[in-house]
């Protein structure tokens, strides 16, 4: 199925595409195995560190390790990282095509960093050049054959010099295990998204000298820490892909809104909420 594009004020989804083949009833606790589960979980998590927003990406590395692996066993997970001069074109490439993924497996690719886009294609904006484009990566992970695949992105789609604003920060704690599960392990095909449209500007946030990380990782990482129940719209006791959508847009929405009253009731600012001289700023990916 084919999910449609949700605004968000301050992260957009820009692709989102998942398919739901065969995903059976959930039964037992988050480290139980059945015939039905993914075999492996392969993680590749990308931070650009050595951007000039390398500390608030690290941050999101920091959330996505922590908020991920909470509950899943070592003998069904496996981890790369690639931040700082490893987060390059050619090994990212190339890490990818190592990854040992069975078609019972599901590959997992996380990246915070800069984005752009040109001749209206998305790019991964590496400090250490080339740039990598969005479907170069995609095609190499469908390569990989996995039963399903998901691509998630915190980085802009902007084709100009963005502007410094401002964002709310959602607080993650730790991850639910229950819900990885059901997110990464029950479900089959494709999933591909990134925090900003194409026109859209990806926040981070910072807090006197404190990064916090984006805030679509935040939001993302708060629907890890979340309750089956909570999330589950269509109360078939299952978490699919559709449902994490809606979860992190409303609290994206929620967080932009509580973001703007502090705008609105800052004094001198009158209720511009781009203005570099808030009292919490941020800069954009």
């Amino acid at each position: 199925m084919r999910c449609e594009k949700m605004n968000l004020r301050v992260a957009k989804f820009a692709v989102c595409t998942v398919a739901f083949l065969g995903v059976a009833a959930l039964e037992g606790t988050a480290l139980a195995q059945d015939e039905h589960d993914a075999r492996m979980l392969h993680v590749l998590i990308i931070g650009d560190t050595d951007a000039d927003i390398g500390e608030s990406v690290a941050e999101d590395v920091h959330n996505i390790r922590r908020h991920m692996f909470a509950g899943v066993p070592g003998h069904r997970r496996r981890i790369e990282t690639l931040i700082g001069k490893n987060a390059n074109r050619a090994f990212i490439l190339r890490t990818v095509s190592s990854l040992p993924v069975r078609p019972t497996d599901t590959l997992f690719c996380y990246y915070a960093g800069h984005g752009r886009i040109t001749r209206r294609r998305h790019q991964l904006d590496l400090t250490h050049r080339p740039v990598l484009v969005r479907e170069t990566l995609l095609a190499a992970m469908r390569n990989k054959g996995a039963r399903l695949t998901v691509l998630i992105t915190d980085c802009c789609a902007f084709d100009v010099p963005p502007q410094e604003g401002l964002a709310a920060c959602l607080q993650p704690r730790f991850g639910n295990p229950e819900v990885i599960r059901h997110l990464f392990f029950r479900h089959h095909g494709v999933v591909d998204i990134n925090s900003a449209q194409q026109g859209q500007l990806a926040w981070q946030l910072q807090v006197g000298e404190t990064d916090l990380g984006g805030i679509f990782t935040n939001a993302f990482c708060s629907l890890l820490n979340g309750s089956v129940p909570s999330i589950d719209r269509n109360t078939d006791r299952q978490v699919d892909w559709q449902e994490c959508f809606g979860k992190v847009k409303l609290a994206t929405e929620q967080g932009f809104l509580e973001f703007k009253n502090t705008c609105n009731n800052t004094p001198n600012l009158q209720g511009d909420c781009t203005l570099s001289h808030c009292p919490n700023r941020t800069c954009c990916r």
